[in-house]
């Protein structure tokens, strides 16, 4: 695993176009997504999701919900093969997901409806304008 570990205890993973970063004080996993995002990108990211997502689950054996604060602000564009990765890695975990993404694009609401929509995925997600928002949302889930 090319995780890496800080002095807070924070696993946090890099790619060309995003950064995850699992929070275990916050009990939050961390993304940020931007730049034009093409099929590299999309299994890169699908790759080091994998790594992050069983990381934190093996590491501190949580129980519940996983979740999620998606920063989607910098995504300028998808192409297709990006957009089938990153739903196919979505439908993928099957442990209840919860998630808010601060300032997403049509395309992050699309597929994130969709998958509601039609069930694949035991994902719940609101959309934010604002980060303070979406965070204290976030954490009174459960």
């Amino acid at each position: 695993m090319e995780e890496k570990v800080n002095e807070q205890n924070q696993i946090i993973l890099e790619g060309s176009q995003f950064k995850m970063n699992w929070d275990p004080a916050e009990g939050v996993f961390f993304i940020d997504i931007w730049g034009v995002l093409k099929k590299e990108d999309s299994q890169d990211f699908k790759d080091k999701f994998h790594e992050g997502y069983t990381g934190v689950i093996s590491r501190y054996g949580l129980q519940g919900s996983f979740k999620i604060f998606v920063d989607a602000s910098g995504i300028k564009s998808v192409d297709h093969e990006a957009r089938r990765i990153f739903t196919e890695t979505i439908t993928r975990y099957t442990q209840k997901t919860i998630a808010a993404v601060y300032n997403p694009s049509t395309f992050v609401k699309v597929v994130t409806g969709f998958l509601m929509a039609i069930g694949r995925s035991h994902v719940d997600a609101k959309f934010f304008t604002s980060r303070e928002e979406g965070l204290k949302w976030l954490k009174s889930e459960k």
